[in-house]
């Protein structure tokens, strides 16, 4: 029984594209105002963590891109709009 507990925590792996489908749903749900306190914060909650994997998605690609930059010798800086 504690795996099926454990195997529904998990979040399978989500793409980038599939996560801002998702996070882009959760806000339009929010702002339009019909769900519970409850449902609300929930809702809030899960676009915060889904924000955090997203951002970290994001930082890893950058990342990829300077060390493949750096091979040749090319550095590139870039700055986070927030």
């Amino acid at each position: 029984m504690a795996k099926a507990s454990k195997a529904s925590t998990e979040q399978p792996e989500l793409g980038f594209e599939q996560g801002m489908e998702q996070l882009e749903e959760l806000v339009a749900e929010l702002e339009g105002g019909n769900l519970t306190l409850e449902k609300s914060l929930a809702a809030y909650e899960q676009g915060m963590t889904l924000h955090a994997r997203l951002a970290a998605m994001l930082e890893a690609g950058e990342q990829r891109i300077r060390m493949l930059q750096g091979k040749d010798g090319a550095t590139v800086d870039f700055e986070v709009e927030a």
